[in-house]
């Protein structure tokens, strides 16, 4: 999977928004998380979104891109952030479902 994306900070406001391009036909579950770090690298805050590809603010550009946007408050003494993602293919007669992810500080 690749992401691309971008992100502003207005206060204590953090608006995030970008594309991932998934190469699996058939996604059953895809998990985004933010991570909120402060100055020690110490993580502060988790959200999650995006569960499902057929969640209403996930939307469907062409076969295998996605658009996504999100808005977060930042917590106190947040000085960064990352994202991760966790998520399952689908299965079929051939081939078992298959899990993936990506942890940010591995």
């Amino acid at each position: 999977m690749a992401i691309a994306y971008q992100y502003r900070v207005a206060g204590n406001r953090l608006k995030v928004w970008g594309t991932s391009e998934i190469r699996y036909e058939s996604i059953n579950e895809l998990v985004f998380h933010l991570y909120f770090l402060d100055e020690r690298d110490t993580v502060i805050g988790i959200h999650d979104f995006y569960s499902f590809l057929d969640h209403s603010n996930f939307i469907a550009l062409k076969d295998n891109t996605r658009q996504f946007h999100r808005d977060f408050t930042v917590p106190e003494g947040a000085v960064a952030f990352a994202l991760g993602y966790d998520g399952e293919t689908g299965q079929n007669k051939e081939e078992d479902g298959i899990s993936f992810y990506h942890f940010p500080f591995e």
